[in-house]
């Protein structure tokens, strides 16, 4: 009898020791108790570099400059490298940026987005700044930097650029000029319906030039009204001050600015306004004359 208790004995010791190894007993208490006596823990490292990136820009895509859109804005797409000696891992994929520098101090701020891994040392970027009509025409400087996670210094390069290209653009209101009742000899007679406004549609940045020509008779055909009459001028009033057109030749009208600007902020931005006088009228006879034959008169820039 004491043989088979101690072999029983023996047996169930046997079984719980193999429960304990096998982590049941602890599965066991977990059920019985709702306590767990161990939980996994999940371990990383993040390893970052202490050396500073490298910029670089590829502007080939910019060659021959970039022409303006008429009263309008363009995009500018350049490419930049981000490169750093501790692995691309290392480089700040949202640290990447452009600023476009213009020839009169004009700033132009992009947005830069990560294209992909050229390798393991190199990531690339496509930048792009909205330009619009009025920036001015010249060199502009892409101004480009990017950093690293580890050593997190800017690093920056503005040994680039572009060549914004002059656009010579503009519309006028009105597109017609009157007189009413003029009597020979009279002085200093402005147009009824001046100033033309000019309005720059562009970036040209220079003065006003008119093409004048004789006006003729609407009922005697075969006379005519000569434009050499006339002046044009940038101030009010200025009547004889004025240049005087000549027929079919381009005149540059005297302290005309082109003025190119943000025509939708109004007040005279991108605008320059024209007046016209007749210093003497001539002695013609009465009838009405106009440009239908000779042409109309061509303001440009």
């Amino acid at each position: 009898m004491k043989k088979r208790l101690f072999a029983v004995f023996f047996i169930c010791a046997i079984l719980l020791v193999g429960l304990v190894s096998a982590g049941l007993l602890d599965s066991i208490k977990n059920a019985l108790t709702g306590k767990a006596t161990s939980q996994p823990t999940n371990v990383s490292v993040n390893v970052v570099g202490t050396s500073a990136v490298n910029v670089s820009v590829d502007n080939s895509t910019l060659t021959g400059g970039v022409t303006p859109i008429e009263s309008s804005s363009s995009v500018v797409v350049t490419y930049v490298t981000v490169c750093d000696p501790d692995g691309v891992n290392d480089v700040n994929d949202s640290a990447t940026d452009v600023v476009f520098n213009g020839p009169s101090a004009e700033t132009r701020n992009g947005n830069c987005s990560l294209v992909g891994d050229i390798d393991a040392y190199c990531a690339n970027f496509t930048c792009s700044a909205e330009m619009w009509y009025w920036d001015a025409a010249g060199a502009w400087v892409i101004n480009a930097s990017g950093s690293d996670l580890g050593n997190a210094t800017n690093i920056y390069n503005d040994s680039y650029n572009f060549t914004y290209n002059q656009l010579k653009a503009l519309t006028i209101s009105p597109d017609w000029l009157n007189w009413t009742a003029l009597t020979p000899g009279g002085s200093n007679v402005g147009a009824d319906n001046d100033p033309t406004e000019v309005n720059n549609t562009g970036n040209y940045d220079g003065t006003i030039d008119i093409t004048g020509y004789d006006l003729y008779g609407v009922t005697v055909t075969s006379e005519n009204f000569d434009v050499a009459n006339f002046t044009a001028d940038e101030t009010d009033g200025a009547c004889g001050a004025g240049t005087a057109l000549v027929n079919a030749s381009v005149q540059t009208i005297a302290g005309t600015d082109s003025n190119p600007g943000n025509l939708s902020l109004g007040g005279g931005a991108g605008q320059e306004q024209v007046y016209y006088c007749i210093p003497t009228v001539p002695s013609v006879s009465s009838q009405q004359y106009t440009t239908d034959i000779s042409g109309s008169w061509i303001v440009a820039y």
